[in-house]
């Protein structure tokens, strides 16, 4: 008894659909695959902090997006020596290390920050000027 070729929903045999498969692009529009742009995601510009007047709280980011806030009115006091900028709260001490912190603890003493943002590698592109604040690390104490 012979066998009866079954076709698939689309009206083709397996042998055949296997034939127009290998038969085709690798791509809708017959480019080759190493022509294809790669998504990927670019990389945003490096906001070391953000600016405001007389703020209520102030927020510091982590790397990843992670944040301790308090009220701007709990910070007791700072200092920036050897190029380390500590910022003491009333229930935390933060101390941040990087680039051209001075001009950012001018601020911070002067009630003009609300946020600091520790940068990422992987998400900020390397700022290009030398003078700007660069915030490689936030480390918390208690």
């Amino acid at each position: 008894m012979a066998q009866k070729e079954v076709l698939n929903p689309n009206g083709m045999s397996d042998k055949d659909l296997l034939g127009k498969y290998q038969s085709t692009s690798p791509t809708p529009s017959g480019d080759n695959v190493e022509n294809i742009p790669k998504l990927v995601k670019s990389k945003k510009a490096y906001k070391p902090f953000a600016q405001a007047s007389k703020p209520e709280q102030i927020k510091f980011y982590d790397n990843q997006g992670g944040f301790d806030f308090c009220n701007a009115n709990h910070i007791i006091g700072g200092n920036f020596k050897k190029g380390i900028l500590t910022i003491i709260t009333s229930t935390q001490i933060y101390v941040l290390t990087g680039e051209n912190l001075k001009q950012l603890a001018e601020l911070i003493a002067d009630r003009k920050v609300n946020a600091l943002y520790e940068f990422n590698p992987d998400i900020h592109e390397m700022p290009t000027d030398k003078n700007a604040v660069l915030i490689e690390k936030i480390e918390q104490t208690e």
